[in-house]
């Protein structure tokens, strides 16, 4: 059967999430730890919308750490590799856009969803200063992630942006887990979180503004309210 003649059961997910009542873009900046291990499970529950930015190829140690690639996508394009596996597991509305190349300040955002995914303070700068002049974008999600933590910032453009830029965009956050390696599954749970986060804004739910979790001994941290 091919993907044209596939109509999803979706009844495991308990109504949950109806994808078809989900009818815009996702712009992930980053396919990499973070993209790579969002990807499959936004795909799953029913995500069919996305533009994904990434320069690089994949590498060997990307095959050990990162969910979605496999031996047989050695040096090839990351979001040839997501676009190839978004248009192989979703369903016939699946619609997705990428760009091998870094996302730049000259870039203009026009869905109502970003998610950064990339692994440096400059980067994450750089993406806030076009979300801020994008008037359709209504929710960034930041993951981060580092060694065995993760953390996800949800930030609502409309009440969030002097708690997120003043407290999660300097150089002085130590006390978050950022970095550009880290083994496979703090990337997967986080992925885990920010779908549900994604879920949870879609039926006007509110969210927690920060999680974080230490997966060696699984202490979590959940602040609800900017602080």
């Amino acid at each position: 059967m091919s993907n044209e003649d596939f109509v999803p059961n979706w009844s495991d997910q308990g109504g949950i999430f109806d994808p078809d009542s989900f009818v815009g873009t996702i712009t992930i900046i980053g396919a990499g730890g973070i993209g790579a291990s969002l990807i499959p499970t936004l795909v799953t529950v029913g995500f069919r919308r996305f533009i994904i930015y990434d320069p690089d190829r994949v590498e060997d140690r990307n095959i050990a750490s990162q969910l979605l690639f496999k031996p047989s996508d050695l040096y090839r394009s990351k979001v040839e590799v997501c676009q190839e596996y978004i248009l192989a597991y979703g369903d016939c509305q699946v619609v997705v856009e990428v760009h091998q190349r870094l996302f730049t300040a000259e870039d203009r955002i026009t869905t109502p969803v970003v998610i950064s995914a990339v692994d440096n303070q400059d980067a994450r700068r750089m993406i806030w200063q076009v979300v801020q002049d994008s008037p359709d974008v209504r929710l960034l999600i930041d993951g981060r992630i580092g060694s065995e933590a993760f953390t996800c910032l949800a930030v609502d453009m409309l009440d969030d942006t002097e708690w997120y830029e003043s407290k999660f965009l300097g150089d002085n956050i130590a006390h978050l887990p950022c970095a550009s390696r880290a083994i496979a599954y703090p990337a997967v749970a986080l992925g885990a979180v920010m779908t549900r986060h994604l879920i949870k804004w879609h039926a006007g739910e509110e969210l927690p503004r920060r999680v974080s979790q230490d997966m060696r001994d699984l202490v979590q941290l959940v602040i609800w309210a900017p602080k």
